[in-house]
């Protein structure tokens, strides 16, 4: 998506005329150029955060002679995706569903599936710890394993 249609996409969610779209959309970036170059951090939630970075002077080589080339200090923009963004993205590849063992599944379902597995794993330790008669072997349960029985239970 561009400018223009952004632009677009607000002239039909509004009914703005062109002229107003333009200068709406114009605003937003703006005041985000502006915040930028003073040193702030933009942050909407669940989309972005961005905010200013700070390089250090280095010295460099140029690519085509060799020689030795002196980098100023410079500030450069960083964009942090925000969760819900990720999230959504990753759930249109898969259709709104997680990948879990090579299938896509709901987070439902995925968590149902992660607990059964865990039930069967544990059961598989007991059994084998019966079967040994050892003590505090790799297959006792870990303080997360406990946990998670517990909120099973």
């Amino acid at each position: 998506m561009n400018k223009a249609e952004l632009m677009q996409a607000l002239r039909k969610e509004t009914g703005l005329s062109r002229s107003k779209a333009k200068e709406v959309v114009d605003l937003f970036f703006d005041e985000m150029t502006e915040g930028l170059a003073k040193g702030d951090r933009v942050e909407i939630r669940g989309f972005c955060s961005i905010f200013v970075k700070n390089y250090k002077g280095y010295t460099g080589r140029n690519p085509k002679t060799g020689e030795l080339v002196q980098i100023k200090p410079k500030k450069l923009p960083f964009f942090k995706c925000g969760k819900e963004l990720k999230e959504r993205v990753d759930n249109e590849q898969t259709g709104g569903k997680k990948k879990f063992d090579g299938k896509h599944f709901t987070a439902r379902e995925t968590r149902l599936l992660e607990q059964v597995a865990f039930v069967f794993k544990q059961a598989d330790a007991d059994q084998m710890k019966e079967a040994s008669h050892l003590k505090n072997e790799p297959w006792d349960r870990t303080k997360k394993e406990k946990g998670m029985l517990a909120k099973i239970d």
